[in-house]
């Protein structure tokens, strides 16, 4: 599974989130809401650590908290969800 385009999008979001928090008068929602990413960052990371590893199983269950996590900090529509939903969407076709 590559991600790289996955991760330039994230970083390059990350950076512009970051210089956005960095700036002075910066709000607590702002930092709140980059606090949020990189824990769902994280998670999708140990989804695909996991996934690289051959551990479908414990990946899906990963993958099933990234995507919950997702749905209850995001909008519906933004890029979070989907990538949650397709990392969820890929691992069972390893697990037949």
């Amino acid at each position: 599974m590559s991600n790289r385009g996955f991760l330039v999008v994230l970083l390059i979001g990350l950076f512009l989130a970051t210089f956005s928090f960095t700036q002075e008068g910066a709000s607590q929602r702002q930092k709140n809401q980059i606090r949020i990413t990189l824990n769902w960052y994280e998670l999708n990371k140990k989804v695909d650590t996991l996934f690289k590893q051959g551990r479908y199983e414990e990946a899906e269950n990963v993958a099933k908290h990234a995507l919950q996590f997702a749905e209850e900090n995001f909008d519906p529509t933004d890029t979070e969800v989907a990538i949650s939903l397709y990392y969820l969407g890929i691992i069972p076709f390893h697990l037949l």
